[in-house]
């Protein structure tokens, strides 16, 4: 048999993470800072999945006890690890821009205590997509709602040894709805 290159073999044996492919929509970004394309690409290579917490009560009725659906939590946290590689348009954004009008900084002459208003940081709708290996058939659909980036690590340290950077960000979100599971 003779020698194949790597993308001969990923044709050949397809890899699951290349298979299956988040896309991530942000319809409308924050009011305070917008990334300088609106429409900019941005790849992970994996991302948390949205849970609900259940509440149950016991309700006693006489001598008898129920269980009660009181409640159900639905807001959260995730982590989305961005693709190796990512480009420096993306990691701009989120840890340059979007981190400096989180705190209100707009030059070093200008450092105060006080942040951004929260309202003004909202992103009003994320989408998050899993694409199948077609790369275009939607198998998983969920919208986040409300949702707040935090910029959690550059994925990279300083130190003698060559790193591949892989940024991690936090989407903290007030609900979630399914809707293509």
């Amino acid at each position: 048999m003779p020698m194949k290159s790597l993308p001969q073999l990923r044709t050949l044996m397809k890899e699951p993470q290349l298979m299956h492919k988040w896309l991530i929509e942000v319809p409308i970004w924050p009011s305070i800072v917008q990334p300088a394309n609106a429409d900019i690409l941005f790849m992970i290579t994996s991302a948390g999945l949205p849970e609900i917490e259940y509440e149950n009560v016991m309700v006693e009725l006489g001598t008898y006890k129920m269980s009660h659906n009181a409640n159900e939590n639905r807001n959260g946290k995730i982590t989305w690890t961005l693709f190796d590689n990512t480009d420096s348009d993306i990691i701009k954004y989120f840890f340059i821009d979007f981190a400096n009008k989180r705190k209100n900084h707009t030059s070093n002459s200008n450092i105060t205590p006080a942040a951004a208003k929260s309202s003004e940081l909202i992103v009003p709708i994320v989408n998050m997509n899993l694409l199948a290996a077609d790369g275009v058939t939607v198998t998983k659909q969920c919208q986040l709602i409300d949702c707040l980036f935090q910029p959690a690590n550059f994925g990279g340290e300083l130190g003698q040894e060559a790193t591949v950077q892989k940024p991690v960000v936090d989407v903290v979100y007030d609900s979630f709805i399914w809707l293509k599971v």
